[in-house]
């Protein structure tokens, strides 16, 4: 579960607040839902109970999506400076 104290995580790491809150992610027919999403980043966060096989194709369309207990604010940050 994503609580206040992953959400400090993410201002600590100088990560701007999310474009998306509790919003569904779509590729096709696909989608999965997402705690939060940068959609300019093409970043989101995912429910660690969320299928890898489903977050693949997200990932197969330049997406970073990261299931909430698997966090790498290093590669997110990142993508944030680019």
């Amino acid at each position: 579960m994503f609580d206040d104290f992953e959400t400090e995580k993410l201002d600590l790491a100088e990560i701007p607040l999310a474009d998306y809150y509790s919003a569904k992610l779509y590729a096709g027919i696909q989608y999965v839902d997402v705690l939060l999403a940068w959609q300019n980043q093409k970043v989101a966060l995912v429910d660690s109970n969320v299928p890898d096989e489903l977050s693949e194709i997200f990932r197969g369309n330049g997406w970073l999506v990261y299931q909430c207990d698997a966090l790498d604010l290093d590669e997110m940050k990142h993508r944030f400076e680019e």
